[in-house]
């Protein structure tokens, strides 16, 4: 699989989860995140807070990614299948959560 697919769908599942998010905090509010780090960032900024903590964990996931794409390939695969099945395990827990409530 190429590099820009791996970051591809890196990119695609953490704004799914994102999304779904957003989602669920414009329904629910924020009473229903199980992360901390989450919440604080909600407490301290509100939604704009949120997303900016996830934008810049992002852009440092993906910068690390594409840094290790020639030396390090195997580390390189496994980063984007750790970090792509965490945005996924996000948005499916989100819609979940999303379904059970509605």
């Amino acid at each position: 699989m190429g590099p820009r697919v791996i970051l591809s769908m890196l990119l695609l599942a953490q704004l799914g989860d994102a999304a779904t998010f957003m989602v669920g905090e414009a329904l629910h509010g924020i009473s229903l995140e199980s992360n901390g780090v989450a919440v604080l960032a909600y407490d301290a900024g509100g939604l704009a807070g949120v997303l900016a903590l996830k934008g810049v964990a992002l852009l440092l996931v993906l910068g690390v990614a594409a840094s290790t794409v020639t030396r390090f390939p195997r580390l390189f695969v496994w980063l984007g299948a750790a970090a792509t099945s965490l945005g996924l395990l996000g948005c499916f827990a989100n819609v979940a959560s999303l379904l059970l409530l509605s």
